[in-house]
């Protein structure tokens, strides 16, 4: 029921509350009354701050269902926030997950990029081929009306000093794209930018030329934070 944001600004978080959801498979050799998914929240001092379950079923013997909790969480304040999951029924209880998500003030990531240095964010992916430029997106929801300034993205460490790329903004309908092969919409960039022997292996910000109201859609409709690379004569 949505994508899961590393970072979620707190606009969005509070239009769009967190919602748990998971399955769960008796693989037991007996029927589990009063199976359900429980989760609780605890924000970045450790207090749980919202707890809830699913509605219990009994779950058959080789039977999977797939729940979600009653409730949603809205959190009312900026901060890390740690997900326990978990299953129980009358007579089992399985082990705890634990998941995150950093409600912020403007920042929207999908990058699993927790302390922001690059460990999680990814091996990466080339950008600047001898045969054409590649442009990479990640995909975001928009559920309040909001402004975008700027995108950043991690340069990986085999990244080229003084190469070129610029960010783009698009509008994306993937019921569009899949049915009529139209492409996504381009709404805006920023200046070309050479990448400095500062920016390999960090992260990189870059303003669009200029700021775009972004709104909530219908359906599968998202907007897309890419980066454009160019092409290399010979790389």
């Amino acid at each position: 029921m949505g994508i899961p944001y590393t970072f979620n600004p707190i606009l969005q978080a509070t239009a769009n509350p967190y919602r748990v959801e998971g399955r769960i498979i008796n693989q037991g050799a007996e029927n589990q009354a009063n199976t359900q998914l429980n989760v609780n929240v605890r924000d970045d001092i450790n207090v749980s701050v919202f707890s809830d379950n699913s509605t219990p079923v009994t779950l058959n013997v080789s039977d999977t269902i797939t729940v979600g909790t009653i409730n949603t969480f809205a959190p009312t304040n900026i901060g890390r926030y740690s997900f326990d999951i978990w299953a129980s029924s009358d007579s089992a209880l399985t082990d705890t997950a634990t998941r995150s998500s950093i409600v912020t003030d403007t920042i929207y990531g999908r990058d699993y990029d927790w302390n922001t240095d690059g460990t999680n964010a990814g091996s990466g992916y080339y950008l600047g081929r001898h045969a054409c430029g590649q442009v990479l997106a990640n995909a975001f929801e928009i559920y309040a009306p909001d402004t975008v300034t700027s995108i950043s993205f991690f340069v990986d460490d085999q990244s080229v000093v003084n190469s070129f790329l610029r960010v783009e903004l698009y509008e994306y309908d993937p019921t569009q794209s899949l049915n009529s092969g139209a492409p996504p919409v381009w709404l805006e960039s920023s200046d070309d930018y050479a990448l400095s022997s500062a920016n390999i292996g960090s992260w990189v910000t870059l303003k669009l030329n200029s700021p775009v109201s972004v709104f909530p859609g219908t359906g599968n409709t998202a907007y897309l934070a890419a980066v454009h690379g160019y092409a290399h004569p010979f790389d």
